[in-house]
């Protein structure tokens, strides 16, 4: 088996649904995300629908180097004439990212009993296979609702016509301080100049000396309305 070559599988469909089961946390918010034609036929055609596509590929080896753009990539998109709809609380999307962290972790775990290698002991090497580098791309109607908490029914709701996200992992010393309001602290300039120590403050030029990886995500959307909402339950 060559170790080199990722772990990919993909999801396609014309619907998809995913629901919160926890007891007592999903009263009030059961259905998390919903992918759907907003125009469905009658009868429904799958073959004539527009389609949905889910991809993941993951890498078995780590990258101590760098070398490579990511570790882990997902890549979701859609056809024209589907809507997407997701309610996010930050309980729900900790318990979701925790079962893909232990099902990817569990992956290497196969492997490595497959290849008769030993665990290796944990070290900040294995940490750097986190990196997951999102391709998101949807040519049409979504809906982001934000409720205050699980047991709140005040929520805000985003929506857009349509969303596309993308991120890359690059050095903080590759990244323009001004395209983030930030400014270089002449004290901070100086130091690096000088090949000084990190001063008191961690400012721009002390964040360059660290030259720290950092996640750049560029999310671009269309048509945006944002508006406070309450859901209302069908006994009121």
């Amino acid at each position: 088996m060559n170790e080199a070559l990722p772990i990919a599988f993909s999801l396609h469909g014309v619907e998809f649904r995913l629901n919160d089961a926890s007891p007592f946390y999903s009263q009030l918010y059961p259905e998390r995300l919903v992918a759907s034609s907003s125009t469905p036929s009658d009868p429904p055609t799958p073959a004539l629908q527009p389609h949905f596509h889910l991809e993941m590929l993951k890498y078995r080896t780590v990258d101590v180097a760098l070398e490579r753009e990511f570790d882990v990539q997902m890549r979701l998109w859609h056809e024209p004439g589907l809507s997407l709809h997701y309610i996010h609380t930050h309980r729900f999307f900790c318990a979701l990212l925790d079962f893909w962290w232990h099902f990817l972790d569990l992956m290497d775990q196969v492997y490595r009993q497959n290849t008769m290698q030993s665990s290796p002991a944990p070290s900040a090497a294995a940490a750097l296979r986190t990196r997951c580098a999102l391709d998101v791309d949807i040519s049409a109607p979504c809906q982001l609702l934000l409720p205050l908490n699980q047991f709140s029914e005040e929520a805000l709701s985003f929506a857009c016509e349509s969303l596309s996200l993308r991120n890359r992992f690059v050095y903080a010393s590759q990244l323009n301080p001004e395209q983030f309001g930030l400014a270089v602290n002449p004290m901070d300039a100086a130091m690096e100049q000088s090949g000084g120590g990190v001063g008191g403050g961690v400012g721009v030029g002390a964040m360059r000396l660290v030259d720290c990886l950092v996640d750049e995500m560029r999310v671009e959307c269309r048509a945006v309305d944002v508006r406070p909402v309450t859901q209302v339950s069908e006994t009121k």
